[in-house]
Parts: C-alpha cells; sequence; structure tokens
C-alpha cells in the first residue's frame, strides 16, 4: 500500500450522499457512510478539510448543489482529494463522471478513496474508475425500465397504475390495494351520464347536480368524466394510446351507455373548419377609418354558429374602432361601389356592379356576387383592380 505514504499530505473532502430526504429506506445512509469516512481516516490518519452531506438524486448531472460545491473547491485548490463510501455516492451519470475524470487528468485531484477501492491519476485505475460508475448508471437506467415492465404487467392482469378516476378510492389491504366504488361519488357520475343519454349539454348537467346534490362541477370536470372509459370495466393505458385493458373493479355504467354518451357529444361539438378554408374577400382591400390601417377578417362563434367579422389590425395597439359584421362591410362596399364614376370601370365591370348592388336586400347573395365580382376583377386585371380599390375607396 505504497499510496499510504502520500495521502497524509492530501486535503481530503468527505463526501456523503443519499438519495431523497423522503426515502425512508436510507434513513439510516448518512449515519452509515459518516460512521466509515470518520473510521476511515482515522486509520489512514488523515484530517478531513471539510464534510459534505447530501441528500439529492445523482441521476442528471450537475443538480447537486453540493457536489458542485465541492467540484469548485477542487478547481480552487481548497481540496485535491475525496473520500466516500462508493463511487456511485459521487455520480450515476456520464456528465459528473468525466468531470470527475477530467479534474484527475489536469492533476487537481489526485486520488478517490472508498471502503474497497482507491483511485489514482493512473490510465488503469481511472478506467476502473470509469467501469464502476457506468455500472452505477446502467443499474440506474435498469431501475426505471424494470419499473416500465412490471407496471405493464400489473395493467394486464387489471391493475390500474395510476390514480383512480372520481368515483372510485383504494382499499389498502396490508401491502396490497383494492379499487372499490365510492358511493357518494358514484352516485353524481351515474346521473351525469343518466343525463348526457337524454340529450342535456354539459352546462344543464352542471346545474341539475348543483340542484340535487349541492355540489358545483366545472364543465371540464363533467367532460373528463363523460369521455372517460373507465367507468365502464374498462381502462385505456397510456391515456391515449388506444389500448384498453379490463380492470379488477366494479363497473358503474354498460359500454353501450357510454357509447350512447360519446356518440352524443360528438354530435354537439361545432367542428373545426380547416385553416384557411374560410376566404376572407375583402382582407388587404379594406381600411380602417380611424387609424387607415388594413383591416383583416376573423371567425367568432357564438351559440354553436360562426360569424365572421373583420377588424383593425391596429386594434391592439392604439385604434378604438369596433369589429364590423361581414354583411355591414359588403353594403359599405357596395354603397361606395355605386358612388364610382363610369369611368373607373369598363362597361362590362359596371353592368356587374348595378347588378350587385340592385340585389343588396338579399345578404347572402349581396355578399357571393360581391366576391365573385372581386374575383373576375382580380384576374381580368390585376393592376386596374389594385388601381381603383386603392387608398380610400373602400372605408369601413
Amino acid at each position: 500500500m505504497c499510496w499510504c505514504m502520500n495521502v497524509k499530505n492530501l486535503k481530503f473532502a468527505v463526501y456523503l450522499r443519499k438519495s431523497s430526504e423522503s426515502d425512508e429506506k436510507q434513513k439510516m445512509s448518512i449515519p452509515a457512510q459518516k460512521k466509515f469516512c470518520k473510521t476511515k481516516a482515522k486509520d489512514l490518519g488523515i484530517k478531513p478539510e471539510k464534510i459534505i452531506e447530501e441528500s439529492h438524486s445523482a441521476k442528471v448531472s450537475f443538480t447537486r448543489p453540493e457536489f458542485v460545491d465541492m467540484i469548485h473547491g477542487i478547481r480552487n485548490n481548497e481540496f485535491n482529494a475525496i473520500l466516500c463510501w462508493h463511487v456511485d455516492r459521487l455520480s450515476r451519470n456520464a456528465g459528473d463522471l468525466g468531470t470527475l475524470v477530467d479534474l484527475m487528468d489536469e492533476g487537481k485531484l489526485q486520488m478517490i478513496i472508498t471502503n474497497t477501492q482507491v483511485f489514482r491519476n493512473t490510465p488503469n485505475e481511472k478506467f476502473l474508475l470509469m467501469i464502476l460508475c457506468s455500472q452505477s448508471k446502467l443499474e440506474n437506467d435498469n431501475r426505471g425500465t424494470n419499473a416500465k415492465r412490471g407496471m405493464l404487467a400489473s395493467v394486464e392482469n387489471g391493475g390500474y397504475p395510476t390514480r383512480v378516476p372520481f368515483g372510485y378510492q383504494r382499499e389498502y389491504i396490508g401491502k396490497k390495494t383494492k379499487i372499490i366504488v365510492n358511493e357518494y361519488e358514484v352516485a353524481h357520475v351515474k346521473k351525469m351520464f343518466h343525463l348526457a343519454t337524454k340529450m342535456h349539454s354539459i352546462r344543464e348537467i352542471s346545474q341539475i347536480i348543483y340542484k340535487k346534490y349541492e355540489v358545483q362541477y366545472q364543465f371540464s370536470r363533467i367532460q373528463n368524466i363523460l369521455s372517460n372509459p373507465f367507468y365502464t370495466g374498462k381502462f385505456e393505458y397510456p391515456r391515449g394510446s388506444g389500448n384498453r385493458y379490463k380492470g379488477n373493479y366494479k363497473a358503474i355504467i354498460t359500454e353501450k351507455t357510454y357509447q350512447k354518451v360519446r356518440k352524443i357529444m360528438a354530435g354537439k361539438q361545432v367542428p373545426k373548419a380547416k385553416w384557411g378554408s374560410r376566404r376572407s374577400v375583402f382582407s388587404g382591400v379594406l381600411r380602417c377609418k380611424i387609424c387607415n390601417s388594413k383591416m383583416t377578417g376573423r371567425v367568432l362563434n357564438k351559440a354553436k354558429k360562426s360569424y365572421f367579422y373583420y377588424q383593425c389590425c391596429n386594434n391592439k395597439h392604439s385604434c378604438k374602432a369596433s369589429m364590423r359584421r361581414e354583411e355591414y362591410v359588403a353594403n359599405s362596399v357596395i354603397e361606395q361601389l355605386a358612388t364610382m364614376r363610369i369611368s373607373d370601370f369598363c362597361k362590362a365591370d359596371y353592368e356587374l356592379a348595378r347588378n350587385i348592388i340592385s340585389e343588396v336586400q338579399g345578404k347572402n347573395t349581396v355578399i357571393f356576387t360581391l366576391e365573385k365580382f372581386l374575383r373576375i376583377q382580380y384576374r381580368a386585371d390585376k393592376d386596374r383592380f389594385k388601381k381603383y380599390i386603392k387608398g380610400s375607396i373602400f372605408e369601413i
């Protein structure tokens, strides 16, 4: 043990770590490590410069504050050696391991002493250090893989691995758990599904439940309950994957009822139009009367119906102009077209414009024919079209 001759000249930092403050299985880990390190330091005849204690996982690199401070101390020549229980206390990830090896290569970290090994700045001992720390990382990675495998096996046997939804609760029997029905909550759930099958809306369901049970549920919560297949005795795991498993618990509604509710709820939803499917006829043509900025179109949904408006592009900043319905905009544009001189149009354009003006009473017809008029003009002569709609011709 020739390394013992130079050990008294080194400045040691004692590093003690457990994974988590709340981990009851490791509650005696720090005292046991401290006892070993004190005994080892006494046997070697060394006096540590600092004892560092930490309760933090080493899974992710550079996240342990005390470890990072120790590394800074080594860089600043406060320490040049480490005493710890095992190398897995120092690192369970590649980033922290690389930092320790780099410090050895720079000559700032000269020795690491554990309960079974001594690592110095030699190729073989650094290689052994990297192997042992890599093995610790492998154990850490395998732990997550094994946990997922065990969870999937539990799911296939009917066990639900996450928090049970509203209407159920877990009953603990020793180390095992059982999912049972919460009679108070399940009455509310059954009532929600019953009302949904009677074509009641989410708002109406919320109001009826409040009147009967004096409990106020958010609309989103009712929506989640009605869309959760868990209540049929089967659950989806992971959520959204489409994989259904039969659970070891009592179902409170039938599959037929669930599918009926889903069909009703899907029919009540307003389908969203594809992006760009609703063409804004006057976008880029209209100018705001107040600030002369361009106006753009937008769709607003009210009472399950869609309405098309035009608003000033500067309304989020300084302009106070209100939004205008498309019908109002169409009529306003037609009125301004009527004031234009015949010389501004060719004869065909003028006749078409007069036809549009004569149909001003029918709003939908007006919008369609005006859109047709603008399309024809733009295709026929883009420059002329832009010329006679330029400036303040169409001010809304």
